[in-house]
């Protein structure tokens, strides 16, 4: 019994030894001040990624805390359905998806977001997910990306109704 638990224990060691995360962009809102979020990869042991993450965050007593942790392990459905990343009331309001995804070399990315909730119109920003040597990096126009602010459409009438645009730093 307590070889198996050396085991057992070993095992647990040597992968958990084995995957690292590395944030790739923190994700904000340009009308919401309180809330953040970050896209991280999680990746094995060859700096191959076997994972993505999302963390959302509030803003409580000048700290950021967790809100939620969604983790997508199904990485094949990029090109099909994509990764749901944001929703809110049952809309779909950004996806990533990707018709070159390789979880060893990444590929182009994009990011599938809600214009108008009104007229239920989409539009895409692209960007590129690059190896680095054991680095990975969101890339637009050749420039490494940190951070993805979100500037909120917004409607007299429906207050906030989708995303206008997307700028990257």
């Amino acid at each position: 019994m307590k070889k198996i638990i050396i085991l057992l224990s070993s095992i647990l060691i040597s992968v958990s030894t084995f995957s690292a995360e590395q944030i790739l962009a923190t994700i904000t809102c340009d009308k919401d001040l309180v809330s953040k979020s970050e896209l991280i990869l999680i990746t094995d042991e060859k700096n191959d990624i076997v994972s993505m993450t999302k963390k959302a965050y509030t803003l409580k007593n000048n700290r950021w805390e967790i809100d939620y942790v969604k983790e997508f392990t199904d990485l094949s459905v990029l090109p099909t359905t994509g990764l749901l990343v944001a929703e809110k009331k049952s809309r779909k309001v950004a996806i990533l998806k990707s018709s070159n995804f390789s979880a060893h070399q990444g590929g182009d990315i994009k990011l599938v977001y809600l214009y108008s909730g009104v007229t239920s119109s989409y539009r895409t920003f692209n960007l590129d997910l690059q190896r680095r040597g054991d680095h990975w990096a969101l890339v637009v126009k050749n420039k490494e990306v940190k951070e993805i602010q979100l500037i909120a459409n917004v409607s007299t009438f429906f207050g906030m109704i989708g995303i206008s645009n997307i700028i990257v730093k």
